[in-house]
């Protein structure tokens, strides 16, 4: 193929990387929107500096895969050994990884500036259990007691499979003092943790290893 139409395949690629990242991110703040108001969520206002780092981060990785996109893009024209014009695509696509792991980290983070009051006693009182994308999944419901002695009941926003809770197991839950509905609980939100690093790491490294894949080839053997 010639390398007008190339450069025409790796923009189209682009579009749609981007698209699907945009699309990637509607739908999981339409979903976590969704789930606010049928709990009756009241909406917090969180502390700018507490998503600071976060928006850093946010706004800096995309520019850079477009920065490497553009190299990867300008080695290739420029003739460079064993640069293919497939990974200047890398790092688009990668985004769409990069956001959805980022947005679940958005999440936690949110959680975690709101929720600042220790509960004096929280347990697992349930799993609700029903059908979804991965099969079987479960909802932690938690009762706990806040300052003063009010107990209540709440359940997660997150559905779990395999569920990182059990019923009866008492855990360590954070609060809000403004809405007693939002809260943290470390144990729920590390297994996020987990999984949003991956997909993070997935964003990132890709497009490293894009960068350095002519020079790969070079230590491969013929």
């Amino acid at each position: 193929m010639e390398k007008p139409g190339l450069l025409l395949l790796v923009a189209a690629a682009a579009v749609f990387a981007l698209a699907a990242s945009a699309f990637a991110l509607v739908w999981a703040y339409g979903r976590r929107r969704g789930r606010e108001a049928e709990q009756g969520a009241v909406r917090e206002k969180v502390p700018p500096s507490a998503l600071k780092r976060w928006r850093r981060f946010l706004i800096a990785w995309p520019l850079v895969c477009l920065a490497l996109s553009g190299l990867m893009l300008h080695q290739w024209l420029a003739g460079m050994e064993n640069r293919d014009p497939v990974h200047a695509v890398f790092p688009l696509f990668s985004l769409v990884f990069f956001f959805i792991g980022m947005g679940t980290r958005h999440s936690t983070a949110k959680k975690r500036a709101l929720a600042t009051l220790p509960a004096e006693r929280a347990r697992v009182v349930t799993l609700n259990a029903h059908f979804g994308h991965h099969g079987t999944v479960k909802t932690p419901v938690y009762e706990y007691t806040a300052k003063g002695g009010t107990v209540y009941t709440v359940s997660s926003r997150t559905s779990y499979n395999p569920c990182p809770v059990h019923t009866g197991q008492e855990v360590a839950l954070y609060y809000s003092p403004k809405d007693p509905r939002t809260i943290y609980v470390p144990k729920e939100e590390s297994a996020k943790g987990r999984w949003s690093l991956l997909l993070c790491g997935v964003g990132v490294l890709f497009p490293l290893i894009a960068l350095i894949a002519p020079w790969l080839e070079r230590l491969l053997p013929a």
